[in-house]
């Protein structure tokens, strides 16, 4: 039970992270883009 516990509470952490990244991802393009222009 602990393990399933312990696994349900990182999830969210690893889709906040992936979250975090393409956001940032996708800033930092549309600043390259804003660049260029």
């Amino acid at each position: 039970m602990a393990d399933i516990k312990t696994s349900t509470r990182s999830v969210p952490k690893l889709l906040y992270k992936n979250a975090v990244a393409l956001l940032f991802f996708i800033g930092i393009r549309k600043v390259k883009d804003f660049e260029k222009n």
